[in-house]
C-alpha cells in the first residue's frame, strides 16, 4: 500500500503535463491562426477591395498552408528537396501573412514596429504546431511498443500451451545429450530456455520490426526482470538469425 501511494502522485502529474503541454499548443495555434486570418481578410476587403469569397482565400490560405507545410516536413521523409520546397512555401505565406498584418495596423503600430506583431503571431503559431507534432510522435511509437509487445506475450502463449500439449519423446536422441554436455561453444552465449526469456527474445525482435528497439532496462522491467537480464536476451537476440530476418 506503502508503494503504491508513492508512486500514485508520479503517475498522476506525468499524464496532465502532456495534456496541459498539447492543449495550451492547440490553444496557441487556434488563437495566431483566427488572429492571423482576421487581419488578412480585413486587408483584402478594405485595402484590396476584394469580394468576401476571395478574401476569405487570401486570409485562410497562408495560415493553412504554413501550418500543413510543417506537418509535411515534419511527418514525411522525403528528402532535402521536398524539405526546401516546403520551407519555400511556409516562407512565403507567412510573409503574406506578416505584410497583410503589417498593412493593417501600421497606422497604429508605426513604420517599424507594425512587422513585429505578425512575425510574433507565425513564429508562435509554428512552434506550438511542432509540440502537436511531436506529442503524435510520441502516441504513435508507444501503440507501435505496446502492439508489438502484446503480440509478443500472444505468440509466446500459443507456443507454451502447443509445447504442452505435445508428448515428449521416450527416447532421447544421444547427440543432443553429447552437445549438452560439452556446453556452449566458445564465443557464442548461451540461450536461455524458459517462457520468459522466449517471450523476451520476440518482444525484443517485434521492437525491433516496429522501429523502437526495447532498450535492455525496459525489456528486463517488462518481465520483472534486472537490466542485466534484459541485456543478456537481447544479446541472445542479436548473435541469432532471426535479428535480420526482424530487421
Amino acid at each position: 500500500m506503502q508503494g503504491m501511494s508513492m508512486q500514485q502522485p508520479e503517475s498522476a502529474t506525468l499524464i496532465p503535463r502532456n495534456m496541459s503541454a498539447l492543449l495550451a499548443a492547440w490553444f496557441v495555434l487556434l488563437v495566431t491562426g483566427m488572429t492571423s486570418v482576421t487581419f488578412n481578410v480585413w486587408h483584402a476587403t478594405h485595402s484590396g477591395r476584394m469580394p468576401l469569397g476571395l478574401a476569405l482565400l487570401i486570409g485562410v490560405t497562408p495560415v493553412a498552408t504554413a501550418m500543413g507545410a510543417s506537418h509535411m516536413v515534419s511527418e514525411h521523409k522525403g528528402g532535402k528537396a521536398l524539405q526546401l520546397i516546403c520551407y519555400g512555401g511556409m516562407v512565403a505565406a507567412m510573409a503574406q501573412s506578416i505584410g497583410a498584418i503589417a498593412a493593417v495596423i501600421g497606422p497604429v503600430d508605426g513604420p517599424v514596429f507594425r512587422w513585429i506583431f505578425g512575425v510574433a503571431m507565425d513564429v508562435l503559431s509554428l512552434a506550438a504546431l511542432r509540440v502537436v507534432i511531436v506529442q503524435n510522435q510520441r502516441h504513435t511509437a508507444s501503440e507501435a511498443a505496446a502492439r508489438a509487445t502484446e503480440e509478443a506475450a500472444r505468440r509466446a502463449a500459443e507456443e507454451a500451451a502447443q509445447r504442452a500439449t505435445e508428448e515428449p519423446s521416450k527416447v532421447p536422441s544421444q547427440e543432443p545429450r553429447r552437445e549438452a554436455a560439452r556446453g556452449p561453444q566458445r564465443g557464442t552465449p548461451r540461450t536461455l530456455r524458459e517462457p520468459d526469456a522466449e517471450s523476451a527474445r520476440r518482444a525484443y525482435r517485434e521492437s525491433v520490426k516496429a522501429g523502437q528497439p526495447l532498450s535492455d532496462r525496459a525489456l528486463g522491467a517488462q518481465f520483472g526482470k534486472s537490466r542485466t537480464w534484459g541485456k543478456n536476451r537481447i544479446d541472445e537476440v542479436k548473435t541469432g538469425p532471426q535479428l535480420a530476418a526482424a530487421q
